[in-house]
């Protein structure tokens, strides 16, 4: 049987379903609560993106918790949480996104998601969060 409580032990980190009280990015703060509402997927870090002085920077990322039943849900849901231009030039690149997996056993999966990286469009990068987390 599944156990969320369990897999987080193994990782040592804390339960994401109780972050109220949890300093998050106030751009993206209330979708990742409403995400770590769900019963399939949730978060285990995160950032709306950050531009700091002498030009550094921190891109926006998410870091999934995802019930392996749900790995099709997973990506089908990304994708739909872009909004796409449909260009038929070359080099028919659309929103960029770079995905990378983590840690997994037999029941989750951890997945960090990092948005609009290369383009550096930190906006564009939140709104793609806050489609994701809002639509789960």
């Amino acid at each position: 049987m599944k156990n969320l409580s369990e897999f987080l032990k193994e990782l040592e980190y804390n339960d994401p379903r109780n972050l109220e009280n949890v300093e998050l990015d106030r751009l993206i703060k209330k979708s990742i609560l409403n995400i770590n509402k769900s019963d399939w997927i949730w978060t285990l870090f995160c950032c709306q993106g950050h531009k700091y002085k002498g030009g550094d920077y921190s891109i926006p990322y998410v870091t999934f918790i995802v019930d392996s039943d749900y790995k099709g849900k997973f990506f089908e849901h990304l994708h739909s949480s872009y909004s796409f231009s449909n260009s038929k030039n070359f080099p028919l690149l659309g929103p960029e996104l770079e995905i990378h997996f983590g840690y997994s056993n037999e029941d989750y999966f951890l997945v960090t998601v990092y948005f609009e990286k290369t383009s550096g469009n930190f906006k564009k990068g939140r709104e793609i969060i806050n489609n994701f987390c809002n639509n789960v």
